[in-house]
């Protein structure tokens, strides 16, 4: 589960995916866990279907460079990229880190 604290020893990226609505399920499948190096994964959904956000706390920041660059993500990729290529998808890929954070 993700713990979002400006004290937590991880680097976060936020992935957001723009879609079609009939292609999100297709989409949030190819989102979907992919390394065990993680140390959490969320992934959601917008009500109108257009938008999918993934929300990823790495181990380090070499960790996710790591995955992006692995054969398995570089596999599975492929029909994600071609949608990108065909503009059926758009995405945006940002390292942020937490400044604040308050729970209630």
């Amino acid at each position: 589960m993700a713990t979002i604290s400006t004290e937590n020893d991880v680097t976060t990226v936020v992935v957001e995916v723009g879609t079609e609505p009939d292609d999100q399920s297709s989409v949030m499948s190819m989102m979907q866990g992919f390394s065990p190096v993680f140390a959490s994964l969320s992934l959601h959904r917008s009500d109108d279907g257009a938008r999918l956000m993934q929300y990823i706390q790495w181990k380090s920041l070499e960790d996710h460079f790591a995955c992006m660059a692995s054969d398995d993500v570089t596999k599975s990729g492929a029909a994600f990229m071609s949608l990108l290529s065909s503009g059926k998808a758009t995405m945006d890929v940002k390292v942020y880190e937490v400044i604040y954070s308050i729970e209630t």
